[in-house]
């Protein structure tokens, strides 16, 4: 076997001439976890509220917000293990009354090749404690 790249490698057969190529999984993949929202709100309005409710959350910690960013460090209850989530924030226009705002939202784990679902529960977490506060305040 000889490697070509990082996403593809070349399976040579000796005594025939034949070879494949296959795609590897990308490695950060097995130890992340990604979704997309739209929320009926500006995005000015959802930037605030992701900051406050990542301050609030329990083992999470605010590492930077910027105008369309948000990006934070979840710690790991077992071994404390860190993982990084960012929230990137788009306008998505305005339907009728409202004004909607796209987030993305990834989760990815900075050690080990499998993150055993934890990276799927923050997003969860945070995903929750942002329609909280969202339902909380209109």
């Amino acid at each position: 076997m000889m490697a070509v790249s990082q996403q593809l490698f070349i399976v040579l057969t000796p005594g025939r001439l034949q070879w494949c190529v296959m795609r590897l999984p990308d490695p950060r993949r097995a130890c992340s976890a990604s979704t997309i929202r739209t929320y009926p709100v500006g995005m000015e309005e959802l930037i605030r509220v992701v900051e406050e409710v990542v301050q609030s959350l329990f083992r999470w910690t605010l590492t930077h917000a910027g105008e369309s960013e948000v990006r934070a460090v979840r710690k790991t209850r077992v071994f404390g293990f860190e993982n990084d989530v960012t929230v990137r924030l788009t306008p998505a226009g305005s339907s009728g009354a409202s004004t909607n705002t796209w987030a993305e939202l990834e989760s990815a784990t900075r050690v080990g090749r499998w993150d055993l679902g934890q990276n799927e529960r923050n997003l969860k977490e945070l995903l929750a404690a942002i329609e909280r506060r969202l339902t909380a305040e209109s």
